[in-house]
């Protein structure tokens, strides 16, 4: 709320602010969600190395020439965009197994082999590019 604070404050007066944020306070927050699985889903979340257990596509995914590029889809409006422009279309956003992050979750294994698949003519400077225009975040 600091961050928004200051931004909202150089919107409006044009000038800028020093912050002090705590490093801990920033990891506790971002720890929140798998706490709050392991606390009330009674198991810990699976290990997912670089990948998200509960955001699906999200990860690192080979290009065709061997490189990895880390990417994630946050949400439905990012989703539509990925397939468009990213996949050049080659999925439809709509399609039941992958209509929601839910649902991408569920059928991740399929999902990650047609990802696969789309990038496997591509070099990773082309699979970066089509991100970029998409709109996608990503290394």
């Amino acid at each position: 709320s600091g961050i928004l604070t200051a931004l909202y404050t150089r919107e409006r007066t044009g000038r800028g602010a020093v912050l002090d944020v705590g490093l801990l306070d920033a990891l506790v927050e971002w720890m929140g969600y798998p706490l709050y699985y392991t606390m009330y889903g009674g198991r810990p979340m699976a290990r997912a190395g670089a990948s998200h257990p509960a955001i699906a596509p999200y990860g690192p995914y080979p290009a065709g020439d061997g490189a990895l590029v880390l990417f994630g889809v946050q949400n439905e409006r990012e989703w539509a965009r990925f397939c468009a422009g990213a996949l050049g279309g080659a999925l439809d956003p709509a399609d039941p197994r992958f209509a929601t992050n839910s649902e991408r979750v569920a059928n991740r294994a399929t999902l990650d082999g047609l990802i696969v698949a789309a990038f496997a003519g591509l070099t990773a400077a082309e699979v970066v590019a089509r991100l970029d225009a998409a709109g996608i975040a990503n290394a």
